[in-house]
């Protein structure tokens, strides 16, 4: 998202900004005013040149960022979804599946917009990728596909998504 509005009358440029955090949760916060510094005197001490023109108003307010969070309708985001349609049999693309749908789940509880039916429907997703994981689990290590040895590299891969999910 991004949104800029400017009017440019002649003048100097002043370059300082102030810059704020918006959480967009629903929580109630209010913001009042923003505390931006401004020159009452457009001269400089002991310098020829100055802030800005007496009588010449400009102002720009740039306001920018980005979405923190799942964009999906359903609270299920998968491999597939995420890279455009590439299927990922791979133990470390069920991880991916297991860790970002726990991690959207995380993100729609925290603003208040799970509902019971997503819920459902994401916990059953989440259960057939956690046996797919524990398919793949012998012996204290995981395995990349069904028939393959143990690897360490897997291993780190799976714990790292388990851990961020």
């Amino acid at each position: 998202m991004f949104f800029s509005s400017s009017s440019q009358p002649e003048g100097a440029e002043v370059r300082k900004h102030t810059s704020i955090l918006l959480d967009l949760k629903n929580r109630a916060t209010v913001y009042e005013f923003f505390n931006l510094p401004v020159d009452q005197s457009p001269e400089i001490s002991k310098s020829i040149l100055r802030r800005f023109v007496y009588g010449s108003p400009r102002a720009s307010v740039t306001v920018s960022g980005d979405v923190f969070g799942p964009v999906r309708s359903d609270a299920i985001l998968n491999f597939q979804q995420a890279f455009k349609g590439r299927f990922f049999k791979s133990n470390d693309g069920v991880a991916f599946n297991f860790g970002s749908t726990v991690w959207t789940l995380h993100y729609l509880r925290l603003t208040n917009q799970l509902s019971t039916a997503e819920t459902k429907k994401a916990f059953q997703f989440l259960n057939v990728q956690l046996a797919g994981l524990l398919t793949r689990y012998k012996d204290g290590a995981f395995k990349m596909w069904h028939f393959s040895q143990p690897s360490v590299w897997c291993v780190g891969s799976v714990m790292c998504w388990v851990r961020l999910g």
